[in-house]
């Protein structure tokens, strides 16, 4: 977090190329750690997301051709846990670490256009199968986001506006998330965390794995 603190403050080439090495030995290294400890973490616990430090960690560097800004490293540290331990996959455990800005997400984030579709056919179809993730989702404390939902009902799906599932057919991603204070990030406890979280959110998982 001292690395990523500093980061923050001189992000410039020529800061970081001479701390490439510091910067594989205090955030990256730990993190495919960490993610590794996570892998193991769910299996024991019986959920089907793994990670692989060759694929499932995303780069320090930005992509800065269609942004105006132009800073050339991400001052996080991210990563996931899938079925496949791909960044590609749909339905993941998230985890960001930044400070003062942590966190761990349960997230089908913009799925492609046949696949929100299905999501939407599924609400159609098993409407009170999802009812009853909502309500496991809510005793757990979680709610789903409506980020960057749309203002009216999808064209194809308009005759179900006033259906209790409405809002849904709105969503554009299914995600979840918790927020990690600092301490949390730099306790023991952090790997129980994000496993019970993951625990918390798999009815989503489970559900979207199947509808898409």
């Amino acid at each position: 977090m001292r690395f990523l603190r500093a980061l923050a403050r001189h992000n410039e080439r020529d800061w970081f190329k001479p701390r490439k090495a510091e910067y594989e030995a205090v955030v990256l290294r730990p993190f495919q750690a960490l993610l590794g400890a996570l892998s193991a973490e769910f299996a024991q616990a019986g959920l089907p997301l793994r990670a692989d430090p060759a694929k499932s960690i995303f780069r320090v560097y930005r992509d800065v051709r269609f942004s105006a800004d132009k800073s050339p490293y991400k001052t996080h540290a991210s990563g996931i846990l899938s079925p496949n331990a791909d960044k590609s996959t749909q339905g993941v455990i998230y985890l960001h670490l930044q400070p003062k800005a942590s966190f761990v997400a349960s997230a089908f984030y913009e799925p492609d256009k046949d696949a929100l579709y299905r999501w939407r056919v599924s609400f159609v179809e098993r409407k009170k199968e999802f009812q009853v993730v909502l309500r496991r989702l809510r005793a757990a404390g979680l709610e789903l986001k409506d980020e960057g939902a749309l203002k009216k009902m999808p064209r194809d799906f308009a005759e179900y506006a006033s259906s209790e599932l409405a809002p849904y057919f709105k969503f554009k991603s299914f995600l979840l998330s918790r927020p990690l204070t600092d301490a949390e990030v730099s306790s023991p406890t952090l790997v129980g965390l994000i496993r019970d979280f993951a625990v918390h959110s798999l009815p989503l998982l489970e559900y979207g794995w199947t509808s898409v």
